[in-house]
């Protein structure tokens, strides 16, 4: 899934090594004359966006780029403990990111949903259900999965990205019709999702059927009539 849904980092500095969540960085070092040598150790699991700019000799991946930028927006947010609004972006880049940056937000996504759980306030609007839903979804938590997303949609019907999260959640639990039926209003809402869909892993049990074939379309169209 694409969104599914589904979920801040520490550093300690060594003589010549840093070490992060069980990756080593790199310390870098700047040396003047008559002064003592400085060390300077990355604060990211991953490069910013100007190392890498600033690496001419190698191709520069744009999304790769702007992920990492997003992944640490999301940390920002996490750490000042705004944790709905960390979730949202931790989501979106499980869903849409380059694997690595995808599988390290899906675990801060956990944990920021289990902290809006735990110390938040009760759950009250579509976005709030539906956060905690994804969250649920990422972790194999179906039941829950379900039962917050169904309290989403109809707080808010008309969103693209809820029904889409129910559509890979019955699809989980094996409910074709049902999941096929979400996934029918999550296209139609945004056409987008039909490629996401085609990729993606949680529609594995209903990609067989013909009726995810024909709602697809071949490589990924939508038919016209889909909306009858």
């Amino acid at each position: 899934m694409a969104t599914k849904t589904n979920k801040a980092v520490g550093h300690r500095a060594g003589a010549g090594t840093a070490k992060s969540s069980g990756k080593i960085l790199k310390t870098q070092s700047n040396h003047k004359p008559g002064a003592a040598a400085k060390s300077k150790v990355a604060t990211s699991r991953f490069e910013t966006r100007s190392e890498i700019v600033q690496k001419q000799e190698m191709p520069v991946d744009e999304k790769h780029v702007a992920a990492v930028h997003n992944f640490e927006l999301g940390l920002q947010q996490e750490q000042k403990q705004n944790y709905r609004k960390a979730c949202e972006i931790f989501e979106k880049l499980g869903a849409t990111a380059p694997a690595d940056v995808a599988d390290r937000s899906r675990v801060h996504l956990k944990a920021c949903a289990e902290r809006l759980r735990t110390a938040g306030p009760a759950p009250k609007t579509a976005a709030d259900y539906h956060v905690l839903g994804v969250a649920e979804l990422n972790v194999g938590n179906l039941d829950r999965a379900v039962e917050h997303l169904n309290k989403a949609q109809k707080l808010s019907e008309e969103r693209e990205e809820i029904r889409y999260a129910l559509a890979a959640a019955y699809s989980l639990k094996g409910d074709r019709d049902t999941a096929l039926e979400h996934l029918k209003a999550s296209i139609l809402l945004r056409p987008e999702n039909r490629f996401q869909a085609r990729h993606d892993p949680d529609f594995k049990a209903i990609s067989a059927d013909d009726r995810f074939q024909a709602l697809l379309g071949p490589n990924g169209h939508l038919p016209r009539d889909a909306s009858n």
